[in-house]
């Protein structure tokens, strides 16, 4: 796994892929990851 450092600490460099969403899409699906239990 690859971690980045962030202020001190190591945290692993992950991501949900929405930065080629836009506008309501982008809102529904984090708002159904979070639903989901997505951390």
């Amino acid at each position: 796994m690859h971690l980045v450092e962030a202020n001190g600490a190591n945290i692993p460099a992950i991501g949900l892929g929405t930065w080629e969403l836009r506008d309501r899409a982008c809102a529904r699906i984090v708002e159904q990851a979070l639903r989901l239990g997505y951390r």
